[in-house]
């Protein structure tokens, strides 16, 4: 239908465009659900709806039983280019605003693939990322996308998110089964999650030796 949720449609939010409800309500019902979603348990669409993650998903799971070695990435460098999904969401809204045409912001490789319509440069960025997906697990989703970026910065403020109780023992089991390594170890071992990268795969919980990890609403203490 055309409808999936893409920086162009952000873009015609910022124009004031948007289509009537009665028209179409799937494009509100998308946008609304995947916004209020991000708001209340965190980034629930990129973890379990978008469909493109899945595709980087199983070319990574099958090269890595062909190439099990895969190239590292620093944990600085990485850090950094996390960053560039970010920039890539300020740049796209701002010229798409800038120029009035929020097609301009239409860069994701998943509405060349799911709509098979594209340019050559099109389909020369989606061949790219799906062949970087095969030696990083989700590619595209980890450094590049801005539905990603935005999803990240709302699921910041989400009211329930995965929590790290005090009977954690710092196993290190949680950040090392962290499939986007959202899960960071401060200098004392104590694991912090970075709920913009958090995908709510529920993996850390499953894994916890000492059942130490639980998904409940967020407390807010005075500091």
């Amino acid at each position: 239908t055309s409808t999936m949720i893409s920086t162009v449609q952000i873009a015609n939010l910022g124009l004031g465009r948007t289509p009537s409800f009665a028209d179409s309500p799937l494009w509100y019902f998308l946008l609304g659900g995947t916004f209020l979603s991000s708001l209340l348990i965190g980034n629930v669409y990129c973890g379990s709806i978008c469909p493109f993650p899945i595709i980087e998903e199983i070319l990574f799971n099958i090269s890595k039983k062909i190439f099990p070695a895969k190239p590292a990435i620093s944990p600085n460098i990485d850090k950094k280019a996390r960053y560039l999904k970010h920039l890539t969401l300020i740049c796209v809204i701002g010229i798409s605003l800038t120029l009035g045409n929020a097609d301009a912001a239409g860069v994701e490789p998943f509405l060349t693939l799911f709509t098979a319509h594209g340019s050559k440069l099109a389909w020369a960025f989606l061949g790219l990322m799906l062949f970087a997906s095969l030696f990083h697990f989700r590619f595209w989703c980890k450094y590049l996308c801005p539905i990603g970026a935005l999803n990240g910065l709302i699921s910041r403020f989400s009211i329930f998110n995965i929590k790290v109780e005090n009977n954690c023992t710092r196993c290190k089991t949680c950040s090392e089964i962290c499939p986007t390594q959202a899960i960071l170890l401060d200098q004392k071992g104590t694991p912090a999650i970075d709920y913009p990268e958090c995908i709510l795969c529920g993996k850390c919980m499953q894994q916890c030796p000492e059942n130490a990890l639980h998904f409940r609403r967020r407390a807010y203490e005075k500091t």
